[in-house]
């Protein structure tokens, strides 16, 4: 599963649990241009299970009256880009990292 596919489950997951508890309108904020170009994209992608997971995506977002995703810096980021790869490597299965220590990830 590649990082970007990790993101927009991420946000999936994040905009159901917006929705299950009410909320119309959302902000999105990712230091990731490639996940913030795929989002307002609405061609398809080479690979089918991320077509599949934007797909999903874009049909929960349809319950939303509002929705915007913003830009932001990695280094303004740094506690969401370490859940981010803590979660690819946990799904690859070759996860070695200091706890509660972020800089500190070791990517084989």
């Amino acid at each position: 599963m590649i990082h970007n596919q990790v993101e927009i489950l991420s946000l999936t997951k994040a905009c159901q649990i917006a929705k299950e508890r009410g909320h119309q309108e959302l902000q999105a904020f990712s230091d990731s241009k490639i996940l913030i170009k795929m989002i307002h994209s609405k061609g398809q992608f080479n690979d089918a299970d991320l077509n599949k997971n934007m797909q999903r995506l874009r049909y929960i977002l349809q319950d939303f009256t509002s929705f915007k995703c913003y830009h932001i810096l990695r280094e303004s980021n740094k506690e969401a880009y370490y859940y981010a790869n803590k979660g690819c490597l946990l799904i690859q299965g070759d996860l070695r990292i200091n706890e509660g220590e972020p800089e500190k990830i070791c990517i084989p």
